[in-house]
């Protein structure tokens, strides 16, 4: 078994995530792209297995980064220093931090909207280890 995903999958799999929330409207934990079980076989409650492997916080740009937020592969509009307590994305301004106020139930549509404008900021390498983590 393969031991991490790599940059070109968490990509991927950052777009499919969030182009999927942007028609449904659904919360990350409900995306249908991941894995029903575990690779030991196991049912996981809250999946969050891609592939395999655990994908932390339901985030590939976390995995990317080896939850390194300085190292983060997308563009939040925010900052991050090391004495940070709140990571840039959840910083307000951005739009993940839009994304997760608004409700799931959202009548005006403006999640899926969040959701899309999330899945197209550039998702790009950092540094030389972003795989690392």
């Amino acid at each position: 078994m393969r031991k991490r995903l790599t940059f070109k999958e968490c990509q991927e799999g950052h777009y499919a995530l969030w182009s999927s929330l942007s028609r449904t409207g659904k919360s990350k934990e409900g995306w249908d792209g991941w894995d029903s079980t575990t690779p030991e076989g196991l049912e996981y409650p809250f999946r969050g297995y891609y592939k395999g492997l655990l994908v932390r916080n339901y985030c590939f740009a976390c995995y990317a980064c080896g939850r390194d937020c300085s190292r983060c592969p997308i563009d939040w509009g925010t900052t991050f220093r090391d004495y940070d307590v709140i990571p840039p994305c959840e910083k307000a301004g951005s739009p993940y931090a839009e994304w997760t106020r608004n409700h799931p139930c959202d009548i005006e549509g403006s999640r899926k909207k969040l959701a899309k404008v999330i899945r197209d900021l550039p998702f790009v390498k950092r540094g030389e280890n972003e795989s690392k983590g």
